[in-house]
């Protein structure tokens, strides 16, 4: 699968609506305190919403996500889709490279906020935080995700298809 980035990609209404309901102040986030597999630092915690996850729909942005796999992303099947908010640190943390999952599938991760965390790929391609950007890739290949300095927090939208 070749990288692709898209910024600007959803309509503003759309993107504004759901990036409204994943931002308002009742979101309910359950704390995370492993990131990934890979993770050996403790320190390294997030807050985390799962959406779709062992083939059920757990929350409300169900309906959103379904629309986006089917009208954009094309996707015959799902694996996972989260929303995850990372927070603040004094300097930029880069969480330890993982894979999604140990098969080939896709993914993709939108964007919700601007700031200066990133996604870096398995080739060392920085993939910028930048609000209502969508980023397509390989998840079964090396990534990792990192915190944000400039912001309350870093949220995005991931998604493993097929």
């Amino acid at each position: 699968m070749t990288t692709q980035v898209f910024d600007n990609y959803f309509p503003p209404d759309y993107f504004y609506g759901l990036k409204n309901k994943v931002m308002e102040e009742n979101f309910k986030w359950t704390f995370g305190t492993k990131l990934n597999d890979n993770q050996t630092n403790n320190n390294d915690t997030y807050f985390v919403q799962n959406i779709y996850q062992n083939h059920i729909p757990l929350t409300f942005l169900w309906e959103d996500i379904a629309y986006i796999l089917d009208k954009h992303l094309h996707a015959t099947g799902v694996l996972r889709a989260k929303v995850n908010l990372y927070l603040k640190t004094p300097e930029i943390v880069e969480h330890a490279k993982h894979v999604d999952f140990d098969i080939p599938h896709k993914g993709a991760i939108i964007y919700l906020n601007t700031c200066d965390g990133f996604t870096r790929l398995d080739d060392g391609t920085k993939i910028e935080s930048v609000e209502n950007r969508l980023l397509l890739f390989d998840s079964s290949k090396l990534h990792n995700s990192t915190s944000t300095t400039n912001a309350i927090g870093r949220y995005n939208i991931n998604i493993n298809y097929v």
